[in-house]
């Protein structure tokens, strides 16, 4: 009986150690996995307004290589202008892709990436029915529509003796200008404008012979980041070169 009962606390004590080591095992396991899981998931959420990553892939693919060189994901959100300012700002997403100065004035917490992706040249859009200007300085006498969000509509609204329109989207600018409320919105030439005014039933047609605007658009990240910036200039100057 004593024997029996000596070699069954002896089988406990085996099968006590053997459990021991196993949970100590997977617990380490569980760990390195964990530990693993995390450096393979560290991820740079960049707010993309209105798209912008698909009007400018190869900048988009400039930063998304540059993240990638520095260890992180790229994941482009899609969100409002405004809203995907205010998010980079207050932190929930980690920066905002191409934005100009004049967009960033009020948010001190987003900090460039000092390293131009592109000049943003903004031209006069008007329909193609009205007599353009015969220079910029008549400008001052015509009416433009902005778009909210878009913070350098803020100079076209400075220089405008007759007052100014704003609306949520380019679509509803254009639709302004058809009905004759505005008259004129600035934007980036490109061939797309001129198909979104005919695919809302308006003709447009670009004036003068320059840009009315013309700033460099950046990468801005939130200041949680700002010891990443260096590195991020460094290996973005070094993509965009050899690029060219």
């Amino acid at each position: 009986m004593a024997r029996r009962l000596f070699e069954v606390r002896r089988l406990s004590r085996i099968v006590s150690r053997t459990l021991c080591c196993w949970l100590l095992l997977t617990g380490c396991s569980t760990a390195v996995l964990a530990g693993s899981a995390a450096e393979a998931e560290k991820v740079l959420r960049i707010g993309s307004y209105s798209g912008a990553e698909f009007m400018w892939p190869e900048q988009a693919q400039w930063i998304a290589a540059a993240a990638e060189q520095l260890g992180y994901r790229l994941e482009f959100v899609s969100l409002p202008p405004e809203r995907s300012l205010s998010m980079a700002a207050s932190g929930r997403i980690d920066g905002d892709f191409f934005r100009q100065p004049l967009a960033v004035t009020n948010y001190h917490s987003l900090m460039p990436v000092e390293v131009p992706l592109e000049t943003l040249d903004y031209w006069l859009y008007q329909r193609a029915d009205r007599v353009c200007p015969k220079n910029a300085g008549e400008v001052k006498t015509l009416k433009p529509v902005g778009v909210l969000g878009h913070k350098y509509f803020d100079f076209f609204y400075k220089i405008s003796e007759v007052g100014f329109e704003q609306v949520a989207s380019f679509d509803a600018g254009i639709k302004m200008l058809k009905v004759g409320r505005a008259d004129y919105l600035a934007f980036i030439k490109d061939p797309r404008s001129l198909k979104a005014g005919e695919r809302l039933g308006v003709t447009l047609k670009t004036c003068l012979t320059r840009p009315l605007l013309s700033i460099d658009g950046y990468l801005y990240l939130h200041e949680k980041h700002k010891d990443l910036i260096p590195e991020f200039e460094a290996v973005l100057s070094t993509l965009i070169a050899e690029s060219s």
